[in-house]
């Protein structure tokens, strides 16, 4: 955005802002980084002091709301989230315990969790992954421009050249127009991590994971 230019003790309205930040949603402006001082909704009025001041952009980040109550396994409910009116739909898995191996000889058991009720779309993978970063989930790993891995696992191959998702300055981006696509290049571990996160994202559980 633009500077604002005004004379001592003049009053303007501050413009609408235009700045985003996946994940989360712009709640106003304040004259500290950290949100304090004197804080500005969006397009309030605003008096210049003596001085040249900058306004810092305030976020919250988003959390996921339902809209219908999940009454049975298997059945969907949707949840949205303010930035930009992205909503998706969630299913509720059973857990239990299953018979693995080859032969059927072990046993694995799992708790209940949720997947997407569709294909995970480059909106879907970045929001979650967003959340995760920012509750600081992927302790332990590497979060760059190339890359985020884990205990060793790449999860997101992000130079790949064919992945549509990009990080940049503590945000998950998608590229322009690709938001509603299937995500492509994503490995098994982070398939895995992203559920998790989705689950524990929605019902605010972190025991309830799909795999460890």
């Amino acid at each position: 955005m633009s500077d604002i230019l005004l004379d001592y003790d003049q009053t303007t309205t501050l413009p609408v802002s235009t700045f985003t930040r996946t994940g989360y949603t712009f709640t106003g402006w304040a004259t500290q980084a950290n949100g304090g001082g004197n804080t500005y909704a969006d397009e309030a009025s605003y008096t210049m002091g003596a001085a040249d001041e900058t306004l810092y952009a305030q976020w919250s980040p988003w959390v996921a709301s339902q809209s219908g109550a999940v009454s049975s396994v298997g059945s969907s409910t949707t949840y949205s989230n303010n930035p930009d009116n992205f909503s998706f739909k969630v299913m509720a898995c059973p857990g239990g315990t299953f018979y693995t191996g080859t032969d059927d000889s072990g046993e694995a058991t799992v708790s209940p969790f949720w997947l997407a009720e569709t294909e995970a779309t480059n909106e879907l993978v970045a929001s979650v992954y967003q959340w995760a970063y920012d509750e600081g989930k992927p302790s332990g790993g590497t979060v760059s421009g190339d890359t985020v891995d884990l205990y060793g696992q790449e999860l997101l191959d992000l130079d790949s050249g064919q992945i549509q998702i990009s990080y940049s300055g503590g945000t998950f981006l998608v590229d322009s127009g690709y938001k509603d696509y299937p995500c492509i290049d994503i490995t098994w571990y982070a398939s895995i991590l992203m559920y998790n996160w989705l689950t524990e994202m929605v019902d605010g559980n972190d025991n309830n994971v799909v795999y460890s």
